[in-house]
């Protein structure tokens, strides 16, 4: 099984400050994401854990 971090993804982040950044930058995207879903289920309330 190879590792998440592998080297070719290693080679496209010049120090560990920007590969955080990145990792935070996906967060913020999909929790923005998420949020715009349960917004769009038909006026439905959002409840955290709920389905």
């Amino acid at each position: 099984m190879q590792s998440f971090c592998g080297p070719p993804l290693r080679k496209q982040f010049k120090d560990s400050g920007e590969f955080a950044s990145f990792m935070e930058e996906l967060y913020v995207r999909g929790t923005e994401k998420m949020l715009e879903g349960e917004l769009d289920r038909s006026g439905e309330p959002f409840t955290p854990g709920l389905r």
